[in-house]
């Protein structure tokens, strides 16, 4: 819905090699006397469908209308009512097609010549891809809850491949490509109409007045990219099906240096709970020196939700729609308005669970941040330092797993996270858990798990939780990391490249399956969380090698046992990052590190 004071027109715009887009331009009305500042959102999921991730009061259209901006959607090539053909997410072609589409808008008439963009998920990454085209009168963008890097941090986090989401979100992109509900149908079970109902249909451009144009773009949309039939046969980040998924080239954090080049200002968005947004927007921070807010909330996708670590109902986000709205148009103002000089700095702004407070830092790590080193013991103790030598045996559950709610479905249209209490899952796992804590500890950062594990298979998946256990004995999940066996080795990160944790190319040369008997060092980060675990509490590391519904079963058949040795000579344990004091900045109550 457009504000009452604001037009819309639907039109195509050619692209330079001549596929013609399709664009939906939300005006005010007084950019007809003063010329205003514009901001593009680019999707996939077609241009005229509300984002139900981001809905404040009145509408996307009206919010920024209303706000001074001209809001600018256009389908990506290959999708809703553009031409051409969709060869998988954010290829080159899309991304000059981003740069090419900002300088259309920067010459309009209402236009200030000042642009810049907003996005979630997909269309987060395509609100950041526009940096990479480098068009001049890009000044700043807003990715919000996108994947700098989709392999890690989205599709194969650890080299697992992230199925149930993957599968799905294929089956939604055909059928938005074709028009066509069979895809979906297939995977959900719903009938023709109830799919229908959700779908919709492509917004036209006024000039087609009888759907001719429209249907001529669908028929070039039936050679698009299948991702599930390309992705699922992928095990390697340079074999063919990566190759021509383009997982590492299509990356935020491939095309790094030209959004550094770019020079905009970034307002970014990621929540601890979401996938691996945070670590993507961390690694983001570190990797490029642009002038950019980070902001990392206790979230859904999309903020619509505070995730419950206590199995409750959904929470609706504190930080409500109109809360982000206003964040975003005052970053927005800052950089687009006429003679705005931009005045981002560079931080992190993020909540402490627990603490229920919002903490800033310039740096990441914080400063002053430290280890708290755990190893594991006898009987499932988890203490300060290795004990007798030892080995725990544990088979795997392929039952096991996080449930339906948790960080990775939520990418899944932005529904609730939710982790219940964690003592039934535990035991289906391998756990190691620490004496009551004698003062609070205050975890920020990015765990690091090393294990010497022996495995009876060559190939498995691996998965370590970090939980917390309150006094009563309920357990609350903290965060996770996993790793496909198979990549188990590690390389130096590139020359200058910030990276969390153990770096892997997960490159076919660097494969290395378990022999048996093999004791191997496994060394992997688990996404970065920051929390403050108070006295009387324990932590607890649980193993397993599942996550039923969420990821591929890995090995598909068989069933393997891992064994964990724990001895001074092959310690396994868990480094947790803490930052030992948080100083309270006046007056507005937020934590300074």
């Amino acid at each position: 819905m457009t504000g009452t004071s604001a037009s819309r027109f639907d039109t195509y715009v050619a692209m330079p090699d001549g596929v013609r887009l399709a664009v939906t331009a939300h005006v005010p009305a007084s950019a007809t006397a003063s010329p205003v500042p514009a901001v593009i959102r680019a999707t996939r999921y077609w241009r005229g469908r509300p984002p139900g991730v981001f809905a404040p009061r009145g509408g996307e259209a009206a919010a920024f209308t209303d706000a001074g901006f001209a809001l600018v959607l256009v389908d990506v090539r290959g999708t809703g009512a553009s031409f051409g053909r969709w060869d998988g997410p954010w290829s080159p072609s899309e991304v000059a097609d981003l740069g090419a589409l900002c300088e259309w808008v920067a010459a309009q008439p209402w236009s200030n010549g000042r642009v810049g963009s907003h996005g979630v998920s997909y269309d987060g990454n395509t609100a950041e891809l526009i940096a990479a085209a480098e068009p001049p009168s890009l000044r700043a963008i807003i990715p919000r809850f996108s994947d700098v890097d989709p392999f890690i941090h989205l599709s194969f986090p650890g080299g697992i491949l992230l199925d149930s989401f993957i599968q799905s979100w294929a089956a939604g992109n055909q059928a938005l490509d074709r028009m066509d509900p069979e895809p979906v149908m297939a995977l959900t079970g719903e009938t023709r109409d109830e799919v229908m109902a959700r779908m919709g249909a492509p917004d036209r451009a006024d000039e087609d007045v009888d759907g001719s144009l429209l249907a001529a773009a669908l028929a070039e949309h039936a050679g698009n990219l299948d991702v599930w039939a390309v992705g699922s046969a992928l095990t390697f980040a340079d074999d063919a099906s990566a190759k021509a998924l383009r997982v590492v080239e299509s990356s935020p954090h491939h095309l790094r240096h030209r959004i550094e080049r770019s020079g905009v200002a970034i307002q970014a968005w990621a929540s601890w709970f979401d996938a691996g947004t945070a670590a993507g927007a961390l690694s983001r921070f570190n990797n490029i020196g642009n002038p950019m807010a980070v902001l990392i909330g206790p979230w859904s996708h999309g903020a619509a939700f505070d995730a419950s670590l206590t199995g409750d109902e959904p929470m609706p986000a504190a930080v409500t729609p109109d809360d982000q709205a206003e964040q975003m148009f005052g970053f927005l103002h800052e950089n687009l308005d006429a003679g705005a000089r931009g005045t981002t700095t560079r931080s992190i702004r993020f909540w402490q669970l627990f603490a229920d407070r919002w903490c800033v830092t310039e740096q990441w790590p914080p400063h002053g941040s430290g280890a708290l080193t755990l190893y594991c013991g006898p009987d499932g103790a988890l203490v300060e330092a290795p004990i007798a030598e030892g080995a725990d045996a544990y088979r795997v559950d392929f039952t096991t797993t996080t449930g339906p709610a948790n960080r990775w479905a939520t990418q899944s249209g932005g529904g609730p996270v939710i982790y219940p209490d964690r003592r039934e899952a535990g035991e289906r796992c391998l756990t190691y858990t620490t004496a009551p804590l004698t003062e609070a500890v205050d975890i920020i950062g990015d765990p690091v798990v090393t294990l010497h594990l022996e495995s009876s298979t060559p190939d498995s998946a691996l998965y370590v939780y970090l939980e917390a256990v309150t006094p009563d004995g309920e357990v609350r999940y903290l965060t996770e990391g996993q790793l496909r066996l198979l990549h188990r080795r590690t390389s130096p990160a590139p020359p200058g490249e910030w990276h969390a944790g153990p770096y892997r190319t997960f490159h076919e040369r660097d494969a290395a399956p378990l022999e048996r008997g093999e004791v191997a060092e496994i060394a992997l980060a688990l996404l970065p969380l920051a929390a403050r675990i108070d006295a009387g509490w324990r932590l607890r590391i649980a193993i397993a090698g599942a996550d039923a519904g969420t990821f591929v079963r890995i090995p598909a058949t068989g069933t393997p046992t891992f064994t964990v040795h724990r001895s001074a000579s092959r310690p396994s344990s868990v480094q947790i990052p803490v930052v030992p004091t948080l100083f309270t900045a006046e007056p507005e109550g937020e934590s300074v590190v």
